[in-house]
């Protein structure tokens, strides 16, 4: 008997590893990670999930961390034009290196990681530098409008068309000619450019994001007019930003619901998600919401809600659920319900900090108060003390009593 339940025991541990390997064998996160990152300055690291829609994902985070911290600090990463996108700003003046891990939740309550095999243990490691190397210098006496694809900007694969319109005197620039570049591959000769005009039809072009860059060859030297990204998307998701900068704020909503039946047992969720964000000038603004149907007063908060208000990097104030740092031992990166605002005075070398919230919410439980039964023996001694929840002594006296 005990041979077959141990039999039976081992089957079903190996069955369920098969099983949740199938289940992480489904997505597979594709990142390139970057040669070094640059102090003071937004990078973009991005993500790429194949399979993943928009309605699939509950979350999306970056966890990182300086020159191997104790702890991670997290960041919520959005998702556009298929693209997981994080902009990571590094102000820690004496780190020399981030290392960093992504994570995905989804609402069937999977969970996606790059690197896939223990990622906090083994996160990217990337060095961090003041300025990147090697960077052609700015030929600032050519102004261009890129008529097409927008910068950031997603496109399906029968609409790529690369095109740009130059503005300069000749009589200013030094004898040379120009290089059209796409994903570092020089098309220049199969473009049609002329003295002020230069356009390029692709021909399938992979799904996924992909970089433009226009380089002026001089005699002495190459100078860099201007690069930028777009991605190649499918049809339905092509975006469209407009005509040059714009004060608009940006606005997105989504909903979701999710049908799941275990054994019998139901667990339907229904989630909203909306944030708005905008800029003027050095001011940036932004207000985030998530509502759950699993919200409950039995767990840690499900619903997220947050404002932000900030100007340039000398102000910042936060409020609702926000993800401060303030020290590696103390609070780093968790989330808390309440404010965080800084404020950042001579150049960065005089830095306030105010944070004030909870970590940890009270939960109610799930039994009431226990009952106290007094053990007494023959002679009315009280000898020991029995403890029960009253819905454990209820379903004790139901057996008794059978």
């Amino acid at each position: 008997m005990f041979k077959r339940v141990f039999e039976k025991i081992i089957f079903c541990t190996v069955l369920s590893l098969a099983i949740w390997g199938n289940v992480q064998a489904q997505y597979n996160v594709q990142h390139q990670a970057p040669v070094a990152l640059e102090r003071s300055t937004a990078n973009t690291l991005e993500f790429a999930v194949p399979g993943i829609s928009q309605g699939d994902i509950q979350q999306a985070r970056l966890f990182y961390r300086y020159d191997g911290d104790f702890s991670y600090q997290q960041m919520e990463v959005n998702y556009q034009n298929g693209t997981f996108r994080a902009s990571f700003d590094i102000q820690n003046e004496n780190a020399s290196v981030v290392e960093y891990y992504f994570e995905v939740t989804l609402l069937s309550g999977e969970t996606v990681y790059y690197p896939n095999t223990s990622p906090q243990d083994n996160p990217v490691e990337v060095e961090i530098v003041d300025t990147l190397e090697d960077e052609k210098p700015l030929l600032e006496e050519i102004d261009y409008t890129i008529l097409s694809p927008t910068s950031g900007n997603g496109v399906t694969k029968d609409d790529v068309l690369i095109a740009i319109a130059l503005f300069y005197d000749k009589n200013n620039l030094e004898p040379g000619e120009f290089r059209l570049y796409l994903d570092e591959k020089d098309i220049t000769s199969d473009a049609d450019t002329s003295a002020y005009y230069i356009y390029y039809i692709p021909q399938n072009l992979n799904t996924g994001r992909h970089r433009v860059a226009l380089e002026y060859e001089g005699e002495d030297e190459v100078y860099r007019v201007v690069e930028w990204n777009f991605a190649v998307v499918a049809p339905g998701q092509e975006t469209f930003t407009g005509f040059g900068p714009s004060n608009a704020p940006q606005i997105s909503a989504e909903l979701a619901a999710r049908n799941q039946v275990i054994s019998g047992n139901t667990n339907n969720a229904y989630t909203g998600r909306t944030r708005i964000s905008g800029r003027y000038g050095n001011w940036r603004y932004s207000a985030n919401g998530y509502l759950t149907s699993q919200e409950s007063d039995r767990l840690q908060p499900q619903n997220r809600y947050g404002v932000n208000v900030s100007y340039g990097n000398l102000f910042n104030f936060e409020a609702g659920h926000v993800y401060p740092s303030m020290s590696q031992f103390t609070i780093s990166g968790r989330r808390i319900h309440g404010v965080n605002t800084s404020l950042h005075l001579l150049e960065e070398k005089l830095n306030l900090q105010f944070i004030y919230g909870e970590l940890e919410r009270g939960v109610t439980n799930l039994y009431d108060s226990l009952v106290v039964e007094e053990v007494v023996n023959s002679n009315g001694q009280v000898v020991d003390n029995n403890y029960f929840s009253p819905m454990m002594r209820v379903v004790a006296e139901h057996f008794s009593v059978r």
